[in-house]
């Protein structure tokens, strides 16, 4: 899907929570992720474009339509990888004749790490959950690989999951780095923060 402005970016993250204070939630009004300072939790806004699903030999899914889908990319100063661009998209597929959601974005690792494991969690038009998705990737990372996420399997999907999709929330959970004990995200932060957008998780 097309990125759209800056300007599309934060009118879509403002209508998530109606009135917002972008600098105490820690978020970054740009469509990059950006290092942390310590101790920080970052959310990054990202436009993915509009909710449209081309449908072989049916109508588009969400024609007419003029929402636009938004990641919150969530980073933690401490972790041991960055996440850039990342979240949940949707696509048909004409084979199986069924609805896909498919992860994009990149995974960088910070340093050496043998494991990580990704929380999407997925919201509807009504910023209401859909459902909570995990990705783990088993792969040896040296400090400064870059992994593209589109290329990784993607989720079933139902019909209306695939058409009721609006928001994403990803973060890393736990990363175990090549050496030194397993690092595990501050998922309770990141909830109460998601809460301030408006977007409660479930868990």
């Amino acid at each position: 899907m097309p990125t759209g402005s800056l300007r599309g970016t934060l009118a879509a993250v403002a209508g998530l929570a109606g009135l917002l204070g972008l600098a105490g939630l820690g978020v970054l009004p740009g469509p990059g992720a950006a290092p942390a300072r310590a101790g920080e939790i970052v959310f990054t806004p990202v436009d993915d474009g509009d909710i449209l699903t081309e449908v072989s030999g049916a109508e588009t899914l969400n024609e007419g339509s003029t929402l636009r889908r938004t990641y919150l990319v969530v980073n933690e100063a401490q972790a041991p990888v960055r996440l850039e661009r990342v979240g949940i998209d949707t696509r048909h597929d004409a084979d199986r004749d069924r609805f896909v959601l498919h992860p994009e974005g990149t995974l960088t690792a910070v340093q050496p790490v043998r494991a990580v494991r990704l929380v999407f969690a997925l919201f509807d038009v009504f910023d209401r959950p859909i459902r909570t998705l995990t990705l783990t990737l088993v792969r040896d990372l040296a400090a400064g690989a870059v992994v593209d996420l589109a290329t990784l399997p993607g989720w079933p999907a139902s019909a209306p999951e695939a058409r009721d999709l609006l928001s994403v929330v990803s973060h890393a959970a736990t990363v175990r780095p090549a050496a030194g004990p397993v690092w595990s995200g501050n998922t309770a932060r990141v909830h109460r923060d998601m809460a301030r957008f408006g977007l409660l998780a479930r868990d």
